[in-house]
């Protein structure tokens, strides 16, 4: 009952930021609409770490991923960040895919020559001083970035 006591006069003393942990926790229904209209009516900033994620969907509209020593920002609530999440994961499998491709055919050019097409891009190891083989037309295309989404920008 005294957690909530503070959380209401925080809520309403005109402060810029908050940060709320877990603040769903052990609330009853009416006491957690009540937080759920106050945060929307914050006119601050609230920070909200949570497991709930309906008050992630409900009240959020960016989300802050942070791990492996760096933050990345999200637009929009939680179901959109975990949207942009899988579209990140995936364009990062088939990058993963595309690499070990052209890896295996550099290989395979490299074993074989003579039957490098007008597509395939040829790798050349060993002395660096040797003429270069005569390989007109030949295009070099590079791997897609699976880093985050363009509109997605790193926190400073």
């Amino acid at each position: 009952e005294r957690n909530r006591v503070h959380l209401a006069r925080m809520l309403t003393q005109g402060a810029n930021v908050i940060l709320l942990d877990e603040p769903t926790n052990d609330l009853d229904v009416n006491t957690l609409r009540a937080l759920e209209e106050s945060i929307e009516n914050f006119a601050g900033c609230a920070i909200i770490v949570s497991h709930d994620r309906h008050i992630l969907n409900q009240l959020v509209t960016q989300v802050i991923e942070v791990g492996h020593g760096h933050a990345v920002r999200y637009l929009g609530n939680y179901d959109d960040y975990l949207t942009k999440k899988a579209q990140e994961e995936l364009r990062a499998a088939q990058g993963a895919v595309l690499l070990e491709h052209r890896r295996e055919r550099a290989e395979r050019a490299l074993e074989n020559p003579e039957r490098v097409g007008d597509r395939d891009a040829v790798v050349r190891h060993g002395n660096p001083g040797a003429p270069a083989p005569d390989h007109a037309g030949e295009h070099l295309a590079a791997v897609p970035h699976a880093g985050p989404a363009m509109h997605d920008k790193p926190v400073r």
